[in-house]
Order: C-alpha cells, then sequence, then structure tokens
C-alpha cells in the first residue's frame, strides 16, 4: 500500500469499495471535488460503491493535460 492511499479503501464488498467509518466533511470533500485525484469514480465517502469526482467532470480539459501517474 502506498502512502497516499486511504487504509479505508481497502476494504472490499464485492469488489466495490467500501467504508463504514463515520463519515467526514474533508473525507467526502477529498472524494467529491479533488483536482489532485485523478479518478473521475472515487470511492463512497460512506457505504459500498464510488461517487463520482466532480472536479473532473467541470473541468476535463485540465484531466486531459495531466501527465500519466508515474510507477514506483
Amino acid at each position: 500500500m502506498s502512502e497516499d492511499t486511504d487504509p479505508r479503501e481497502d476494504k472490499r464488498v464485492l469488489g466495490m469499495p467500501a467504508d463504514w467509518s463515520k463519515p467526514t466533511v474533508e473525507r467526502a470533500k477529498s472524494r467529491l471535488w479533488n483536482p489532485e485525484d485523478r479518478r473521475f469514480f472515487t470511492p463512497k465517502t460512506f457505504g459500498v460503491g464510488w461517487s463520482l469526482n466532480f472536479y473532473w467532470v467541470f473541468h476535463p480539459i485540465k484531466r486531459s493535460r495531466l501527465k500519466p501517474p508515474t510507477s514506483s
């Protein structure tokens, strides 16, 4: 697991991300509007499944200009 991976994202139910911890404003914001996360679909703040990262819905051209992530 990398340092920037949230340990809650490792929990899965039927292959989908699951998070049963109490939702926080910071976690909701980081999953729903986060220009530093390249994913369109982020794990839900609470429950099973995915949410949209609305930053990339409203700024699709900026996403296409990002450099691809490097694997270490």
